[in-house]
């Protein structure tokens, strides 16, 4: 429900709550969705879990929460782990793990992240997470 203000003028404003999320929604550990099934780590997540260059992906179907550790990279089990651009985030391609557990990815969405007492970092899909998908370039101007 949107907040309203009353001036002394009597004149009553709706405070505009739609704004879009920006990019920095998660200021902690954080994992993002993106719509092409990739998962990506903000950098306090992967400092979590001490940068590995691999991940291991694990879930909870009764839960729904993907827990992720960091792996050996000649595992067969693990996914590699790697940092985009200036290091901020990390990118893995969970693609295969994201289609077998039928994890909604129709668009990018960021979650909040926490590391469990055994250093796995879990990502609760029940919380909820905001949808950081990128406008089409058509609508980006108008911004």
């Amino acid at each position: 429900m949107a907040q309203l203000v009353r001036t002394k003028e009597g004149i009553e404003l709706k405070v505009f709550d739609e704004r879009p999320v920006t990019r920095s929604f998660v200021r902690g550990p954080g994992v993002t969705i993106l719509s092409r099934g990739t998962l990506t780590l903000n950098r306090a997540a992967a400092e979590l879990l001490g940068l590995p260059d691999a991940i291991e992906l694990l879930y909870s179907e009764e839960e729904r929460i993907i827990g992720i550790r960091a792996a050996k990279p000649d595992s067969p089990r693990s996914f590699s782990l790697r940092p985009n651009g200036n290091g901020s985030t990390y990118q893995s391609s969970g693609k295969s793990f994201i289609d077998r557990y039928n994890i909604p990815h129709s668009s990018s969405i960021r979650y909040p992240a926490v590391q469990d007492q055994e250093g796995l970092l879990l990502v609760d899909l029940k919380a909820g997470g905001v949808d950081v998908s990128m406008p089409p370039r058509s609508d980006r101007a108008s911004e």
